[in-house]
């Protein structure tokens, strides 16, 4: 079959199957780590692939439950716009 990140036809919803990429974890406690470079390779490649994924700059990831635990990501800002 064809791959699409669009949302199948409602006549074709019944014969699509999800694509699954795995991506390696990370093991260690990121709570308090508020620089991008400094989150493990891995948390740092998941951010990258998501964007990717999604076509949109990510500029905050939580690695917490307050406000204070949120990274900024230096990463220049991209976001794609499809007009048309």
């Amino acid at each position: 079959g064809e791959v699409t990140k669009d949302f199948p036809n409602p006549t074709k919803l019944d014969r699509a199957k999800p694509v699954w990429t795995k991506l390696p974890g990370w093991k260690c406690d990121i709570r308090g780590i508020t620089e991008f470079d400094k989150l493990p390779k891995a948390a740092q490649d998941y951010v990258l692939f998501i964007e990717k994924e999604i076509g949109v700059h990510i500029s905050i990831v939580s690695t917490g439950t307050n406000e204070e635990a949120a990274v900024a990501s230096d990463i220049t800002p991209t976001i794609k716009v499809k007009i048309g």
